[in-house]
Formats: structure tokens, sequence, C-alpha cells
């Protein structure tokens, strides 16, 4: 059955979609105890409730688990639905895309070079513990204001590949065709290594 806002997955209480993609819906959720705050709960689809679906999006998790940057959205917290779809919590971002942001705030060259450049960082710290992201693209980096500065965040490490175990998440090829390096448009995922996300 489908998720509705007002919906309560143990202690969280479903507010709106957020987002839908090719494995799971993502919701705005509030926390009910032991604090009140809003998240971000992201669900597997059921079409996709098999066993090398479900172990993606747990590594999924684990990836966002070990990845502790504030430029990347951390995991809080996890579960599976009585159907046996997985579900976890990140961090609620309060923003636009990048590019949406950039082009609505009239962001000045300089602010946009900074946004880059935390970014950058944000990436750089996924490629030294050994992940690659494999889908860079606007969508997927979410700036909001923190003390008046925007700040960006970088979400859906979904399709990930974690170089120590070669391991891959899901996607017909690994990627958003707009934003591919040749190495993952051409279907050799496999041959991608960081510099992939730094050519996205």
């Amino acid at each position: 059955e489908p998720l509705q806002p007002g919906f309560v997955i143990e202690r969280y209480e479903l507010l709106r979609q957020l987002g839908h993609g090719g494995m799971g819906t993502v919701f705005q959720a509030k926390q009910l105890e032991p604090v009140e705050r809003l998240v971000a709960l992201k669900v597997l689809r059921s079409g996709f409730l098999t066993a090398g679906a479900a172990a993606r999006v747990e590594a999924e998790r684990q990836t966002l688990a070990v990845l502790k940057h504030p430029g990347i959205v951390s995991v809080l917290d996890a579960g599976r639905l009585h159907d046996g779809r997985p579900w976890f919590v990140m961090d609620y971002v309060a923003g636009d895309s990048l590019t949406t942001f950039c082009r609505e705030q009239h962001l000045p060259l300089a602010d946009r070079l900074r946004l880059m450049i935390d970014l950058c960082d944000a990436v750089r710290h996924a490629h030294f513990r050994g992940i690659i992201h494999q889908d860079l693209k606007p969508s997927n980096v979410l700036v909001e204001r923190v003390d008046g500065r925007p700040v960006c965040r970088l979400i859906d490490f979904g399709i990930r590949r974690d170089l120590g175990s070669g391991s891959e998440g899901s996607g017909p090829r690994g990627g958003t065709p707009d934003y591919m390096s040749p190495e993952q448009s051409s279907g050799n995922s496999a041959g991608a290594d960081t510099r992939s996300d730094v050519f996205a």
C-alpha cells in the first residue's frame, strides 16, 4: 500500500513526499521522540523488494553512516516496515538543488564558487574513504542557508561504488546520462574511479 502523509513509522510521522526515485521514496517526516525534529525518511519501493535491492539499500545506509562531513547528509536511524521494506532516516535539508538555489537566490559568482569548493571538499572526504558517488548532479546537491550562509549537502549515495570491496549500488548503468563520465556512459562502471566524480 502507498505511504501517505500522517502515516507513522515507529517514531516518525510522514509529513510530505520530497522525492521519488528508481529505488524508493523520500519523505519529510517529524521525529516524535525522544526529541521532535524534522528528518528525511527513505523507504525502498515494494517492486524492488529483493535480497539484492535490500542489500544495496543497506549498503547506502552503511556508507552514509561512515561518512562524517558537514557537506554530506548523516544517517540517523533505520528499520523495516511490516512488509519487509527497509527504511532509513537522514538529516532533513531545508533547501533547493544546487542550480535552483543559485538561480533563485541570484547568487554572485564568488558565492557559487565557494559552494563548489565546499562540494569538492565533501566529495574528497568520500573519496578518501574509498567511496565514489557515481551520480553527482545538481539535484543530488541540496543547498540551505545556515546562519545566513549557503551550505551544500551531498545526498543519494544509492549507486555509489566502494573501491575497497568493488561493490556497487543500483541503477541501469550507474548514473545520470547528462553527468556521466565516458567510462560510465560506455557501461564500463567497473573501470570508473574517483575521476568519474570529478568529471561530473
